[in-house]
């Protein structure tokens, strides 16, 4: 099944989040609990590091997941205000314990200046 596609906005200076919930090709909700999530923001899809990235670097992305197949990436406004492109990609992948790798999300994200700091 081809990952979702879904282009958004980053604020600068504002709490970014986003929800997704990831289910089979039946449509049924996916049990995350053995499964492990992970999300990079790229300035571009090929460039050689990630701007915002839940593995364990910096500025850092947190993720949570459920039984229910909802997985919640959360930015904090310090890490969306310190970004200095226009544009990113990103996606985000899921690994089953079997070692199973799905793209769950993938898109284009428009980083909106801050006015007021």
């Amino acid at each position: 099944m081809a990952a979702g596609v879904y282009n958004t906005v980053i604020e600068k200076g504002a709490t970014f989040e986003l929800t997704v919930t990831y289910n089979d090709a039946t449509g049924a909700a996916v049990n995350l609990t053995t499964w492990t999530v992970r999300m990079q923001v790229r300035e571009t899809p090929s460039a050689s590091s990630a701007i915002l990235t839940s593995e364990g670097g910096s500025p850092t992305i947190v993720l949570t997941k459920n039984s229910s197949g909802v997985i919640s990436a959360t930015v904090s406004a310090a890490n969306t205000a310190a970004l200095t492109v226009t544009t990113a990609y990103y996606d985000i992948e899921a690994q089953s314990s079997a070692g199973v790798v799905r793209r769950v999300l993938q898109g284009r994200i428009i980083i909106s200046p801050e006015v007021t700091r």
